[in-house]
């Protein structure tokens, strides 16, 4: 017997949007499911019906997030080598997190709270199960092309990614508690540095090309640096930005 049909897509959209703009408002261990069902026009039932759990929500949620927003990271077109695709990849992951820091917190409050019981992990897509693996998975890709760039076999290379996303991930947490700005002059730039100094921790097999390839991967992050810093004062305040633009 299917589901009743009051519970549909329709619904689900709805309980969808309304999570997001929670989420994005409050914070993930902010949202309530009896708030949230009463602000979509339905009952909690519809919640366990149609995901399982709050939880599967608010993974769904983030997981069409996380892809939505990485997607947009293409918009930039193709760059140069690996390397300044990596550093892009390194901003636009912090520009991100920057714009929206309740959801990137969210990420892993959630996933922590996935784990904890059983019967809720067996009601969840496998894809939601492991959130952060979808980010991860971004800067493995990303290693791989360097990987070949730089004769790293795929295992390396998936390692060489893990090595990013880490790195990444620690700075934006720095920086998202306030203790990157106190101590760094360039925040932006230490992140392409970071990336650089794990590049050349690794790829060595064309030792004899890295300040070719550094030259050109710092000239292409600092432009990509300056239109993300200024993508993310747009966001953050679009009515100045409109006027600036008119003036």
């Amino acid at each position: 017997m299917g589901r009743p049909k009051i519970y549909d897509d329709t619904l689900r959209d709805r309980l969808i949007e309304e999570a997001t703009r929670m989420l994005k408002d409050e914070g993930y261990q902010a949202v309530s499911l009896r708030t949230l069902t009463k602000n979509a026009g339905t009952s909690t039932n519809a919640v366990y019906t149609l995901f399982g759990s709050k939880e599967a929500l608010i993974s769904e949620v983030i997981v069409r997030d996380l892809d939505r927003k990485m997607a947009l990271s293409s918009e930039r077109g193709e760059h140069s080598c690996p390397l300044a695709q990596l550093m892009y990849l390194a901003g636009y992951y912090r520009w991100r997190a920057l714009l929206d820091p309740k959801t990137f917190r969210g990420i892993f409050a959630a996933n922590k709270d996935i784990r904890r019981g059983s019967t809720v992990l067996g009601r969840i897509h496998p894809d939601m199960q492991n959130l952060e693996v979808r980010v991860l998975g971004r800067f493995r890709d990303a290693a791989k092309l360097l990987g070949q760039d730089c004769e790293l076999p795929d295992e390396q290379a998936s390692e060489l990614g893990a090595c990013f996303w880490a790195a990444v991930h620690g700075l934006i947490t720095l920086e998202l508690e306030g203790m990157l700005e106190q101590n760094v002059a360039d925040v932006p730039a230490l992140y392409q540095q970071t990336v650089y100094g794990i590049y050349l921790g690794w790829c060595t097999g064309k030792i004899d090309q890295l300040p070719d390839r550094a030259k050109e991967a710092f000239e292409e992050g600092a432009r990509d640096a300056e239109w993300l810093e200024s993508s993310l004062e747009e966001e953050r305040h679009p009515i100045a930005s409109t006027a600036k633009g008119n003036a």
